[in-house]
């Protein structure tokens, strides 16, 4: 674990993001990456269901096991940023105020977004979400924030 000031340099990518068009629709694969954070692990993304058993397979080749992974930062709730978060159960889940609300919008048909699963409900159910209207400081060193 690192005990010094976080910075950039400690930023992990462990799954690098691809995205694409097909003509079938769009294909997508978040990047997902890790970071040291409170003697534990912090988590922006957990990645496509797809990506699965790569995620695991990573974490574990890291020696981190998914309940050293104390905060999930979703960036939104797109299928390929949040199918992974049942891997994750014990960490509080970091998402902006907006996204949650528009989720629910389109949740309830009010909205339309075929990159929103249907599950965002079972997803959050049971967790700690702490939501943020536009910046949330986490640490000293750890701030996020709406783009």
């Amino acid at each position: 674990m690192i005990k010094k000031p976080i910075t950039i340099e400690d930023v992990q990518i462990i799954l690098n993001g691809i995205p694409a068009r097909t003509t079938r629709g769009f294909l997508g694969y978040c990047t997902v990456s890790l970071l040291p954070f409170k003697e534990r692990w912090l988590l922006f993304d957990t990645g496509h269901y797809g990506d699965r058993g790569i995620l695991l397979d990573t974490l574990k080749n890291l020696k981190i096991s998914p309940e050293d992974i104390s905060y999930v930062i979703l960036s939104h709730l797109h299928y390929d940023h949040c199918l992974n978060l049942p891997l994750f159960p014990h960490a509080t889940v970091i998402l902006s105020a907006k996204e949650l609300q528009y989720a629910k919008e389109v949740s309830s048909g009010q909205q339309v977004d075929t990159c929103l699963p249907d599950v965002i409900d079972y997803l959050l159910k049971n967790r700690k979400v702490q939501t943020f209207t536009s910046e949330l400081e986490l640490s000293s060193e750890i701030k996020v924030f709406e783009t």
